[in-house]
């Protein structure tokens, strides 16, 4: 993997076992925060929020965690090289709060009597917003998201590897916005098989376009609560827009049973798996 003027390119083709098969593992992590704001992209004047993290700041994490610059990961992380799931661990509720802004357009500061003139007016007293954040339904919890990632390039592999078991971030991580601080957990590098048809406890962040014929199996999943949502999935270069997709989700976090067009098995330490499903 080569670095120039904080861009990754990559440089090594997926490492392949002897049978010719592309090695099956991927690497798992738990972004931690207490607070967080993901705003949706069709809000407006209100800051409505995401219950977790969209697949494009999924994105930028890993970019942060790479040290790639902002906005030069698109490309280079974008959905043709990597494969994204993302877990709800903790029960999450909203609260709306109320934040004060303060208009800082350059012009408004082109010269001294420009400041004058604006503040005289009363253009330039904070005006307020309401924004609502995320935060742990359970008292005292903090929120907790299970990244699971894969990259094409090996090499990207290793490296992100080698930052996550480091416990180091090259850039700050925070949890969509600047104020709301976030730090991860490693989980570790994991084998997993594609499957498809009936998964019995899926856990993750489910994209509608992967349901099979029977979809989610309401009866099998009581006492869960779904909900859909529409999201960004990824930017393309100069930040514009390149997919949306609805994707379904249990809000508490508790696993459900869903008919997949495929899904991810993935082992855990204790000989057990779970399924999850890429965005």
């Amino acid at each position: 993997m080569i670095r120039r003027a904080g861009v990754w390119r990559c440089a090594l083709r997926p490492t392949r076992d002897p049978e010719g098969t592309m090695t099956q593992s991927l690497l798992v992590f738990d972004l931690i925060g207490k607070l967080a704001h993901f705003k949706k992209f069709y809000t407006n004047s209100s800051s409505l929020t995401y219950d977790f993290p969209p697949p494009t700041v999924v994105r930028g994490v890993i970019g942060a965690i790479l040290g790639i610059e902002k906005d030069n990961y698109y490309d280079f992380l974008s959905p043709e090289r990597t494969m994204i799931s993302v877990s709800v661990q903790q029960p999450v509720r909203k609260i709306m709060q109320t934040i004060n802004y303060v208009r800082t357009n350059k012009n408004d500061f082109s010269s001294p009597k420009s400041i004058l003139v604006r503040f005289l007016r009363g253009s330039r007293v904070p005006y307020q917003v309401p924004l609502e954040v995320v935060l742990s339904s359970e008292e005292g919890n903090s929120l907790t998201y299970r990244i699971y990632f894969k990259h094409a390039d090996e090499a990207v592999m290793r490296s992100l590897k080698h930052q996550l078991a480091s416990d180091y971030s090259i850039y700050p991580l925070y949890l969509g916005i600047s104020e709301f601080i976030a730090g991860f957990h490693y989980r570790g590098e994991k084998k997993y098989d594609m499957k498809k048809g009936m998964a019995e406890k899926v856990s993750s962040v489910v994209n509608v376009e992967k349901l099979g014929h029977q979809g989610i199996d309401f009866l099998a999943s009581e006492g869960c609560h779904f909900v859909k949502d529409r999201m960004p999935i990824a930017f393309k270069q100069g930040r514009e827009l390149w997919k949306v997709s609805n994707l379904i989700y249990e809000r508490s976090g508790k696993p459900f049973k869903a008919d997949l067009k495929e899904y991810a098995a993935v082992s855990s330490d204790d000989g057990q798996t779970t399924d999850i499903v890429f965005i």
